[in-house]
């Protein structure tokens, strides 16, 4: 899992596509992760996963190719993958087992995703909310005029959850194609379909490959906590979310951003006399907002760069570069290759001329 550092993307970029691109194009020095995928394919099989391994992502470009390099490592360690884009052919067997099923009949019990839990953590609020909302109606209705409650609320309490209000999940078919699920097989059984990722990342009988609790170190909102916790620390960035903090705890500067927001969208930064200096736009403008005091990335070359570290099980796995002529970095920043030389190979800056050098 990463923690809120990049977009998911990278570690492919990581891993593979900058020593491909340094290769073709003669690229000096070594790579600086050419051992990142012998480590997740190492990962894995510490796992120890018993039975399939379904990796569940949404119908993106960008988490489509990462979660087809992660299917390729878990397939190196020995383990037996479907890639299934979005929910539409997941279906529950609640005559039966009351377990998960794929297009292909395969159980569900392990999984890998590029959902994140503040998005299972909502609809699951909405579910709450609108579960209470129909009961406090069929509550009302039943004292005045006694009915049968609706075929919706008779669910026996070990199905999926099914909210009035539609989460944002998308529900996308997929073509037939190797190692990805397709929903034609499920509508031929008489099985219940699931609405909404939820269903199946809290469901007692899947084991899910991202702890949960790593909703708090990878979320935004933590950061406020952090600040209050460790004031003075030297590699935290004060944050706020009371807008009447800004002025006293940031005259140098600060960043507005959504908690949710991903790839540089909606983010908003203000210069020490709190101007805005740049903004892009997005789908997270009614989400909450997180102030940040301002720490602008280093520029080289006329670019502004962010350093892209990954870990796999505890350890280095590899570094990769984003770059943009803005100081927001987003989904279509480009990407730099990072390679390792010999120190004799970098050339020292050197002094100029007119400028006199003295030693106390």
């Amino acid at each position: 899992y990463e923690y809120n550092a990049d977009s998911a993307s990278c570690l492919f970029e990581c891993g593979h596509s900058q020593d491909k691109w340094a290769d073709v194009v003669g690229l000096g020095g070594r790579s600086n992760s050419d051992t990142l995928f012998r480590q997740l394919v190492a990962a894995w099989t510490t796992k120890e996963v018993v039975g399939h391994l379904h990796l569940l992502c949404d119908d993106d470009l960008e988490e489509r190719y990462h979660s087809m390099y992660m299917q390729a490592a878990a397939q190196a360690a020995g383990i037996p993958c479907t890639l299934i884009v979005g929910i539409d052919s997941i279906s529950f067997d609640n005559e039966h087992d009351g377990l998960f099923r794929d297009a292909n009949n395969v159980v569900i019990q392990n999984v890998w995703k590029t959902w994140s839990w503040e998005t299972v953590l909502k609809q699951y609020k909405q579910s709450t909310a609108a579960t209470s909302s129909s009961n406090e109606a069929d509550h009302h209705m039943d004292h005045h005029h006694p009915r049968s409650p609706p075929n919706s609320l008779k669910r026996p309490l070990s199905s999926p959850t099914t909210s009035i209000t539609p989460g944002p999940t998308k529900l996308k078919r997929e073509d037939d194609v190797s190692g990805v699920a397709t929903s034609s097989s499920n509508r031929r059984r008489n099985l219940q379909p699931v609405r909404q990722v939820m269903d199946i990342l809290l469901h007692e009988s899947v084991r899910v490959f991202e702890p949960l609790w790593t909703v708090l170190p990878s979320s935004k909102a933590i950061l406020p906590v952090l600040s209050k916790l460790y004031p003075s620390h030297p590699y935290l960035l004060a944050s706020t979310f009371d807008e009447a903090d800004v002025v006293p705890m940031f005259p140098k500067g600060y960043c507005a951003k959504p908690v949710m927001g991903r790839t540089g969208a909606n983010v908003s930064i203000y210069n020490d006399r709190h101007e805005l200096i740049s903004a892009t736009g997005g789908a997270w403008d009614k989400d909450n907002i997180l102030f940040q005091e301002l720490a602008l990335l280093p520029q080289y070359d006329g670019k502004y760069v962010q350093v892209n570290c990954w870990a796999i099980d505890g350890r280095y796995g590899g570094t990769i570069l984003r770059v943009d002529e803005s100081n927001i970095i987003g989904g279509s920043s480009g990407m730099y290759a990072m390679r390792v030389v010999p120190d004799d190979d970098v050339a020292l800056p050197q002094t100029p001329t007119n400028v006199t050098t003295t030693t106390d």
